[in-house]
């Protein structure tokens, strides 16, 4: 992977992005891919872990641009190493194939579980940064076993992987490139199966959506792309006039793809 990732998005959302120096993660559920976040007895898992998609080819396609931003809209290119974190990221995955990165953010996410079988609501703070990871691509990622039960000394209690949620999509998607940040608030649980099938049937978060703060001096570094019908459109000017006021040394290229305005 390289040391850049690139995200294509609108022109608004780029403003957001330079002007709160945050970056949107959404959870899986809220994506458009309705299999995200499929786990073997999990029906929950989607609407527990957050997503930020990038994707690590250097070179802009027409797909993405269609997809995700238009093709008057953006791509933004940053370090991958993006965020405020306690330490250096290391690898937490044991199993051939899957590495995953993980790291400690500096500022906990606070979010609102909601029980749907009680009505309760309880704050949780959410700090466990996985990635940026390469998406594996698999002809059913329903599969992804997250759950696995145990009887230890005597009491049935079940594992919960969360690292594994998210890291799998449909080979039909695999054009995207896509590596990912996921937001979780543990690695791992270990719980008493009644406990845990609760956990995995009725809890969910209420927020959609979360930001995380950059680094302080990462969009000196930005890479900003105009897409191939941004460069020649009243957008330009405006990034221009972002990148002026909140990231003056990021710099901005121009797409050589060319496509018709019909």
């Amino acid at each position: 992977m390289s040391d850049f990732i690139y995200h294509y998005t609108t022109i608004q959302a780029l403003a957001c992005i330079l002007e709160k120096r945050t970056i949107r993660l959404t959870r899986l559920d809220c994506l458009n891919d309705p299999d995200e976040g499929a786990a073997v007895t999990f029906d929950n898992a989607a609407k527990q872990v957050y997503c930020s998609s990038w994707t690590s080819l250097s070179h802009d396609t027409i797909p993405m641009w269609r997809m995700y931003s238009g093709f008057d809209g953006v791509r933004l290119g940053l370090p991958a190493k993006m965020f405020k974190i306690h330490s250096d990221i290391i690898n937490v995955s044991k199993e051939p194939g899957y590495p995953i990165k993980f790291s400690s953010l500096n500022t906990k996410i606070t979010v609102t579980t909601q029980n749907s079988a009680t009505g309760e609501t309880v704050h949780a703070y959410l700090d466990q940064l996985l990635g940026p990871d390469e998406i594996h691509y698999k002809l059913n990622t329903s599969q992804t076993l997250a759950v696995v039960h145990a009887n230890n000394y005597g009491e049935e209690r079940d594992f919960h992987n969360y690292k594994k949620i998210g890291l799998f999509k449909a080979h039909h998607w695999e054009f995207e490139n896509e590596v990912r940040f996921r937001l979780v608030q543990n690695l791992n649980t270990v719980l008493p199966s009644g406990i845990a099938r609760q956990v995995r049937d009725d809890i969910s978060y209420a927020e959609k959506a979360v930001h995380i703060p950059l680094k302080d001096d990462i969009l000196d570094h930005a890479q900003i792309l105009l897409g191939p019908n941004c460069k020649d459109s009243p957008n330009a000017i405006i990034v221009e006039a972002l990148v002026e006021k909140y990231a003056p040394l990021a710099r901005i290229s121009e797409s050589q793809i060319r496509v018709a305005e019909r």
